[in-house]
């Protein structure tokens, strides 16, 4: 299973600015402007996010059964390549974005979207009022007045090895990765992540970890050379073979049910995830309309639709990750078996888990942060 961030490092997948996984129909939008209802409606809604002609085809034939609207999907490399791709095209190519709303602010601050009345959508009414109410997801600027529309999200947890030698017992702490036997610590392919997180383990406060330059930045260098050599494999098979045959035992990895997963493909429990006493970055993804999106109706028929049950459905079909969706979560638990179990891993139904967690930005000194990255690589 790939999730929707790692297909497109495997995939070969390039895009350049309005060429995208188009599934039928003209580049022409018309609609009206309520996100349901009226008669189908004809042409397309550009939509930029990580790429998967999978997601393309399931997501854009069920849409279009609906709306009578096509799905252009524009895949991506990264939240930095959605950026680039809105700030230099705007809504003369693009209509809606789908990035880690820790990325929302910036979307703000340049004027690239516009703010969402969630009262509006009747799929929000499906949403954990958590989604729609709660101060801490920054994407708010008051309850129901929204810059994105939530969608999938998770925590990059701490996962270990049950089978080895060397015991995690509780208070679990990022600082179990120190103790670790040297060469048996898993990164997170995201370096961001990394460094974020060994800032936390420093006792520098979550809301400061992506702000850090200078000495702090320096000190950050000094811990993670500690834990040289460590693994960062960019795959989640990978990751699970690393547990399997014991070249780690223990990694900060996406996902509170990485342990259920690795289960699954090894056919018994080898390993354990836990959310560490410090807390942890996160991931949220949310939808946002872009500012004079050429194809705006269609837009705002797309962002209800996708944040509807249905569409996480067919998210979690695919991906196998928590929704900000109640309704949905609600239904893939009440259907008991192996998926209930992962979804309740994973924290799916506790929104105050994603509410509490520290969404994944770009630093605010991005190539002091990539410099650092070079010295610890170097070390």
């Amino acid at each position: 299973m790939l999730t929707r961030r790692e297909f497109i490092k495997v995939s070969g997948i390039t895009a350049v600015a309005g060429g995208g996984l188009m599934l039928g129909g003209s580049l022409a939008g018309c609609g009206t402007e309520s996100p349901t209802g009226g008669k189908p409606s004809k042409g397309t809604v550009n939509v930029i996010t990580w790429g998967d002609p999978q997601k393309a085809k399931l997501m854009g034939a069920a849409f279009k059964q609906e709306t009578g609207i096509d799905l252009n999907l524009i895949p991506g490399a990264d939240d930095a390549d959605f950026y680039n791709k809105v700030k230099y095209g705007g809504g003369t190519q693009y209509d809606v974005v789908i990035t880690n709303v820790g990325w929302v602010p910036l979307y703000v601050q340049n004027g690239l979207v516009e703010l969402l009345d969630l009262s509006k959508f009747p799929n929000a009414d499906e949403l954990y009022p958590e989604f729609r109410t709660d101060p801490r997801f920054k994407y708010l600027k008051e309850p129901d007045q929204s810059w994105a529309f939530p969608d999938q999200w998770g925590l990059y947890g701490m996962t270990y090895s049950t089978e080895s030698s060397f015991k995690v017992t509780k208070p679990y702490t990022w600082e179990d990765l120190w103790r670790a036997p040297k060469g048996t610590v898993l990164l997170d392919g995201f370096y961001v992540v990394d460094m974020a997180t060994t800032a936390r383990s420093l006792g520098i406060p979550w809301d400061r970890v992506f702000s850090i330059t200078g000495k702090e930045l320096d000190a950050v260098v000094e811990r993670m050379r500690e834990l040289k050599p460590f693994q960062m494999p960019d795959s989640t098979t990978t990751q699970i073979n690393d547990f399997r045959t014991k070249v780690v035992d223990i990694g900060l990895i996406f996902s509170l049910g990485f342990a259920s997963n690795i289960a699954a493909q090894v056919g018994q429990n080898i390993a354990t995830s836990v959310l560490p006493e410090e807390g942890a970055v996160g991931a949220l993804d949310g939808q946002m309309l872009i500012k004079g999106a050429r194809n705006r109706a269609n837009a705002l028929k797309w962002i209800n639709w996708l944040g509807g049950k249905q569409a996480q459905e067919i998210f979690w079909q695919l991906y196998k990750g928590p929704t900000a969706n109640k309704a949905a979560t609600e239904a893939i638990i009440a259907k008991g078996g192996a998926d209930a179990a992962l979804m309740k891993a994973q924290g799916g139904d506790q929104p105050q888990l994603a509410a509490a967690m520290n969404e994944v930005q770009q630093p605010s000194n991005p190539q002091a942060w990539n410099l650092a990255w070079d010295r610890i690589q170097a070390a």
